[in-house]
């Protein structure tokens, strides 16, 4: 299939376009254009290789390979906040969320108001304290707490909750 855009720069952003609005096989098409066309010379930005990772993953779950596509992008370009979302959402699909967070975190001191980093920071949620600071945070101990913290509270706001909703509409 022919670059669909003439000039490497236009097609870069409208793939870059596409993966933001979620349409991964597009992108990365045109992403895997640009970098057959490109590549040879060696000046594809960081977050190409970002966005080429994290649509790799989207679109032919090579999640180990899109990783390293991310890392790379990082090593090229560690001002960009969105290689660090990139990186995140890899890491998410890999199960390794604490990774992910520490990913949004730093994408955050770069850029405090970027509004997709910000997103999944809620998502990913604020971690509490380990119930037991002096283990590691994955210890049993630390887990088994950590979740049972987490039902009860979820039970006493369900409570907070009832109480509420019969004081405002009576017995």
């Amino acid at each position: 299939m022919p670059l669909v855009a003439p000039d490497v720069a236009v097609a870069f952003k409208e793939a870059i376009e596409h993966c933001r609005r979620e349409r991964w096989r597009k992108g990365y098409d045109l992403l895997m254009q640009v970098a057959q066309r490109v590549e040879s010379r060696g000046n594809l930005p960081g977050l190409f290789y970002s966005y080429l990772g994290l649509a790799m993953t989207h679109c032919e779950g090579r999640r180990r390979d899109a990783m390293e596509l991310c890392r790379y992008g990082l090593k090229l370009d560690p001002l960009q906040p969105e290689a660090y979302l990139n990186i995140a959402t890899v890491y998410v699909m890999l199960g390794r969320r604490e990774s992910a967070y520490v990913a949004v975190l730093h994408g955050l001191e770069i850029r405090p108001d970027h509004r997709r980093l910000l997103e999944m920071q809620r998502t990913l949620g604020v971690r509490q304290r380990p119930t037991f600071p002096f283990l590691r945070r994955r210890n049993p101990l630390n887990s088994l707490s950590g979740r049972a913290r987490a039902w009860l509270a979820r039970k006493r706001q369900a409570s907070r909750e009832r109480r509420e909703e019969i004081a405002l509409f009576g017995e």
